[in-house]
């Protein structure tokens, strides 16, 4: 068992949470997992550790919170989520 555990694919990402969000946290995610919560920064946001099995699934699960979750690690998911975002409001409006 631990063998198996040990091969799961694991993608691990940190972020940071408006607090009125953390309450969607719970249910939001069938594809995350939240690993770690640390005390709320300066702006009250919460820092945390999730995980995920694939890194497709994390960026949408990201914007998915719009801008009550932010992406602090890795760069490139960010990247990701910023290039994501430019694509949506490019089809938003131009239809």
């Amino acid at each position: 068992m631990v063998e198996f555990k040990a091969n799961l694919p694991y993608y691990g990402v940190t972020v940071r949470v408006a607090p009125e969000a953390m309450s969607w946290l719970r249910y939001a995610g069938y594809f995350a997992r939240i690993e770690q919560i640390h005390p709320p920064d300066a702006d009250g946001w919460i820092p945390m550790t999730l995980r995920f099995d694939v890194e497709k699934a994390t960026c949408a699960y990201v914007l998915g919170f719009g801008a009550q979750m932010e992406v602090i690690e890795p760069l490139a998911l960010r990247d990701r989520v910023v290039e994501a975002a430019k694509a949506a409001i490019v089809l938003y409006t131009e239809h």
